[in-house]
């Protein structure tokens, strides 16, 4: 499975793609510039940073 998440460096969107990684997910975090990414750092996961109001940065986030 793959998946993208959204506000990953949040508290749902972390438990989420911790939730995903232990299942075996192929997971891609969208967060901001300024985002605290520090609980990411430990995991598996592709950091795609980007803003929903940028329509190239979402473009680039679900590419492939």
């Amino acid at each position: 499975m793959r998946a993208l998440v959204v506000g990953a460096s949040g508290f749902i969107g972390g438990h989420l793609i911790e939730r995903l990684v232990d299942e075996g997910a192929d997971v891609r975090a969208f967060v901001r510039d300024e985002s605290d990414t520090s609980q990411l750092a430990a995991l598996d996961v592709q950091r795609h940073v980007g803003d929903l109001e940028d329509a190239g940065s979402v473009t680039a986030a679900v590419r492939g």
